[in-house]
């Protein structure tokens, strides 16, 4: 699907953390009891934004996400002031 965010809105698919597990997954410390935080890889981003771009993974409050079904596809809207870091890669590995 490609769509176009408004109003410094992201669409995000939501990656698995450590509880979930997955070989050669994103590990997060586990500092809640209940899953508070998530990891998403940004699919989408309104273009007025210019320190998140495609591609980049985000970390936000789970309860923030709005979860839209578009043509029958489960789409998540992420507005951009609930994220709270963009993951930077290590260019030393």
């Amino acid at each position: 699907m490609n769509i176009k965010p408004f109003n410094e809105y992201l669409v995000v698919e939501t990656l698995k953390n450590e509880k979930e597990g997955g070989e050669g997954e994103l590990l997060l410390p586990d500092v809640h009891e209940k899953e508070e935080w998530g990891v998403g890889l940004v699919v989408a981003v309104d273009e007025v934004l210019d320190i998140v771009k495609v591609g980049d993974k985000v970390v936000f409050d789970k309860d923030l996400l709005i979860n839209v079904k578009i043509e029958g596809e489960e789409t998540k809207f992420l507005k951009f002031s609930d994220v709270l870091g963009v993951i930077q890669k290590d260019e030393l590995n």
